[in-house]
């Protein structure tokens, strides 16, 4: 069987690599932002640092959610429809 390949519906969200690979980037840049705001590391930089550490933030945060969105109704629902409109 060394040219089977699973059809897509044989996997599950469970099984399929792709939803720790999103979320294992949103879990370390939620501890980073944490350690960043509890322990007040923003006292004495200027606003505009600030705001880059919040927004490259934000960034690792929302992008993995989105990756995560897609895995589960591609993997999930087995509904390729989110992919096509964004091609059209």
């Amino acid at each position: 069987m060394s040219g089977y390949h699973s059809p897509p519906h044989a996997w599950s969200v469970r099984t399929h690599p792709a939803p720790p690979l999103f979320a294992f980037p949103r879990y370390g840049t939620i501890i980073y932002f944490f350690s960043f705001a509890l322990n007040r590391r923003y006292e004495g930089k200027p606003a505009g640092q600030v705001m880059l550490v919040v927004i490259s933030n934000s960034i690792w945060i929302v992008f993995p959610l989105i990756g995560l969105y897609a895995s589960y109704v591609l993997l999930d629902e087995n509904d390729y429809s989110l992919f096509r409109d964004l091609i059209r």
